[in-house]
């Protein structure tokens, strides 16, 4: 099984996870950090959301036939969704993101 430590976003990911860290330990997370993402973190601190909740799951595998029946659709209303603050996501039956 692949760990986010396996992945090619380890480098870029390592500045968050120690502000992260900075900021469970009580200080500051640092001015590298998006306020949105900082904010996130006080709001789970404040509402007692665990730390050490286990990893989540295995990426779905990317060619699933919920995805490649959706993939026409999604392909059409895409460039709609261009430019506005908007997100499209697709998930199984699991809750699991697909696209």
């Amino acid at each position: 099984m692949t760990s986010i430590d396996d992945t090619p976003a380890a480098a870029a990911l390592a500045p968050v996870r120690r502000a992260r860290e900075r900021f469970l330990g009580g200080r500051p997370p640092g001015e590298d950090i998006p306020d949105a993402l900082a904010e996130a973190w006080r709001r789970a601190r404040f509402l007692g959301v665990r730390r050490d909740l286990t990893p989540p799951p295995a990426p779905v595998p990317a060619h699933s036939p919920l995805l490649t029946a959706a993939r026409p659709v999604l392909d059409r209303v895409l460039p709609t969704l261009t430019g506005g603050d908007m997100a499209l996501v697709l998930a199984d039956s699991r809750c699991r993101v697909l696209w």
